[in-house]
């Protein structure tokens, strides 16, 4: 079983017990939920910040729907995927498809009991700059930071593949003063709304290893 199998299943067992409002109250009791529209988080660092603090704050209050509501709210619509792949948007779509669905569902409720056992108490939203022009040939955004050469492996994806550059960003939820904890990567606002890439830059670093592992040397 896997740390965050172990956590979900402690949270399942005791958060009824310990009175936290959703497990002990409307889910035993089979209150339906009602769907609450999600509010415009403006754009930069300090409104994605807003928004994983409502997540956070969802979190700390076991309301697993209202994390589900605003993962939803961040997936990505086909017409967000091809302004940013291109033609490579054709073969990330389905996987996209399948990575939110894990998001939106079993890890809204993961993230619920890391809350719960973890104390997560702050959000940290950090800037991802690529130091390569993107692969539809524009400049890099001026005056943004550069990595070297221990970039994250999925942002070095991500700079290969990536036609139109917003700024990205990831998020970590975690404990005040620990270094750990829960981090999503890929973060840009499109159209009045914060979007989410989640782990496709993953997906496209692998598929690069994969790649050149398999090329004649």
């Amino acid at each position: 079983m896997t740390r965050s199998s172990r956590a979900l299943a402690v949270f399942l067992v005791l958060a009824p017990l310990a009175g936290l409002p959703g497990a002990g109250c409307s889910r035993i009791m089979g209150t339906k939920h009602e769907a609450q529209p999600v509010p415009s988080y403006p754009d930069g660092a300090a409104g994605l910040k807003q928004l994983f603090e409502d997540v956070l704050k969802a979190g700390q209050g076991d309301d697993r729907d209202r994390v589900h509501e605003l993962f939803q709210s961040m997936k990505m619509t086909r017409a967000d995927l091809d302004g940013l792949f291109g033609p490579r948007a054709r073969e990330l779509a389905s996987p996209y498809e399948e990575m939110m669905s894990s998001l939106m569902n079993r890890g809204a409720v993961e993230l619920v009991a890391l809350i719960y056992e973890k104390k997560y108490d702050e959000v940290e939203v950090l800037p991802i700059s690529l130091d390569v022009p993107p692969a539809g040939g524009g400049p890099p955004v001026p005056g943004a930071p550069v990595y070297g050469p221990l970039a994250r492996a999925d942002e070095a994806a991500l700079a290969r593949d990536l036609v139109r550059r917003p700024p990205l960003y990831a998020v970590s939820l975690r404990k005040h003063g620990n270094p750990g904890g829960s981090r999503y990567n890929f973060f840009f606002y499109a159209d009045g709304h914060w979007r989410t890439g989640n782990e496709l830059g993953k997906l496209l670093a692998k598929r690069d290893d994969l790649t050149s592992s398999a090329q004649p040397r």
